[in-house]
């Protein structure tokens, strides 16, 4: 499901995904179908069928088996997350900058323990279309050329947004990082930390 995130996939791109077979992936879509985590997009017209995530599924991707935190805790951990988003947007090794971030969840509750500290963040590139592709592919082969290999084809395009989201989270249990078209954000209570149109950072 955190794969999966608000893209639509199919059979072959879950399979892909999970490095599994096309036929396995058929009996795991269907099994998730018939969960209730996946439905079938009927708004896109095509040969393939092509999958997304319900509710439920959005649901299941925001689990967390992190240790609760304290609150004061959780708040620490917020400015240093912000501080990430500043140097993302600084910094011109990375590749994508961070337009809006977004915290929803316990977080925004009067709780003094919190499971984790649910953010999510709207990514978009620093370049134009044609020097934001030389860029990425230029990225992905400086890693491969260190010996490093991507398990899937989907892993090799997204790396440079990857790379981005790695930093932000910076191996922190305590944040979990969402993107901002998970459709679960439509059905919760959120706030805004940062809007570049708005150029204001607010905690």
């Amino acid at each position: 499901m955190r794969k999966i995130g608000d893209r639509n996939v199919s059979v072959e791109l879950i399979a892909e995904s999970l490095n599994t077979s096309v036929s396995t992936a058929r009996i795991i879509t269907a099994k998730l179908i018939n969960d209730g985590y996946l439905e079938i997009n009927t708004q896109i017209s095509s040969k393939r069928k092509w999958y997304r995530t319900t509710l439920k599924g959005n649901s299941l991707s925001l689990a967390s088996a992190a240790k609760p935190i304290k609150r004061n805790t959780a708040e620490q951990k917020l400015l240093e997350l912000m501080e990430r988003v500043n140097k993302v947007n600084r910094d011109n090794y990375f590749l994508y900058r961070i337009k809006k971030v977004v915290v929803f969840g316990s977080y925004l509750s009067n709780k003094d323990r919190l499971n984790d500290i649910d953010v999510a963040v709207e990514v978009a590139p620093k370049f134009d279309k044609d020097e934001q592709i030389r860029r990425n592919e230029e990225r992905v082969k400086k890693f491969e050329e260190k010996g490093r290999h991507f398990s899937t084809f989907l892993d090799r395009i997204f790396y440079p947004e990857l790379e981005v989201m790695k930093y932000l989270k910076s191996r922190s249990r305590a944040i979990s990082l969402h993107r901002t078209e998970d459709l679960i954000l439509e059905q919760v209570e959120k706030k805004i930390l940062y809007d570049d149109e708005l150029t204001e950072q607010k905690l």
